[in-house]
Order: structure tokens, then sequence, then C-alpha cells
């Protein structure tokens, strides 16, 4: 069961950074449809774990509870995968309306997951997945808060210049 709720978190996890790219990409004109795009891959994600509990088909544990993968092992990753080939598509289709900065960050996360499900697949053991993705999805927090933080700064001086300037007018 910890191993399903390790899954699950991975798979929410990479959903709320999905929603936070198209958040900061602003892609107005599909916005609904990008949503229901996004909201059918985590579903989907969540089906397919919750149908290995029942069949065991991607990974299981043998009767001294040794972890085994079987040869449907990237499934228990699949809409991870497909969250973060939409996010690229996203980034490449409506980067533009995002900073270099937070762009890169999101590309960061993009690679570094795809990389530890390549780890993940080659070697036994430890789970790189996770750790590449939350390594990434810190850095991509702490990368929006900055921003955020200073576009709020800057917002904050204008209208400080602008009171100023209506002060010295009236």
């Amino acid at each position: 069961m910890v191993l399903f709720i390790d899954f699950a978190v991975g798979g929410i996890g990479s959903f709320i950074i999905s929603f936070i790219v198209q958040v900061a990409a602003q892609p107005i004109d599909r916005s609904k449809l990008h949503q229901a795009v996004l909201a059918a891959m985590i579903v989907l994600h969540i089906l397919l774990l919750v149908s290995n509990l029942f069949s065991n088909s991607m990974y299981y544990f043998d009767a001294d509870n040794q972890y085994h993968r079987t040869s449907l092992y990237l499934l228990t990753n699949l809409g991870i995968i497909l969250m973060l080939v939409f996010d690229a598509y996203i980034l490449l289709r409506y980067g533009k309306n995002i900073d270099r900065r937070v762009r890169t960050a999101f590309w960061v996360y993009i690679c570094a997951p795809i990389a530890g499900i390549l780890l993940q697949t080659l070697f036994y053991g430890i789970q790189y997945i996770l750790i590449a993705s939350i390594i990434s999805a810190v850095y991509v927090c702490l990368t929006v808060l900055k921003d955020q933080n200073e576009k709020y700064e800057a917002q904050k001086e204008e209208s400080s210049r602008i009171e100023t300037e209506l002060n010295m007018a009236a």
C-alpha cells in the first residue's frame, strides 16, 4: 500500500505542477480543454495504479514480501509521463507568456523526472523519479515564488509612485 501511495502522490504532484505551468503560460484560447486533458491524465494514472492492486500487472510483492517489477512496470509512470509531455507542449506553444527564468525552471522540472524514470527503469532499488520530482518541484516553486514576489514589489513601487504623483497634483 505504501508503494501505491508513493506512485499516487507522485502523480498528484505532477498534476499540480502541470496546473501551475498552465496558469503561468496563460493559454486562454484553450484553457478548459487543457484542464480536461489534465484531469483525464490524473484519472488515468490513478486507475492504472488501482488496477495493479488487483492484478499485480506492473509490480507485486511475493510471499517473502520481496518487491518485483513486471514488464508493464513503466505503466506506473504513464500518467506522469503524459503530464510531462503535456507540460512540454504548453511550454513550446505558450512559453513566450512566461518569464525566461520561470520557463527554464519548468523545463528542469520536465527533464529531471524523465531522467529519473529512465534511471529507475534501468536500476532497481532507489526511487529516482521521486527524488528528481521533489528536487525539481521545489526548484520550480521557489523560482515561481521569487518571480511573483519581484512582480509584486515592482507593482507596489509603481503604485507608490502614482500615489505620490496624485498627491503632488492635488
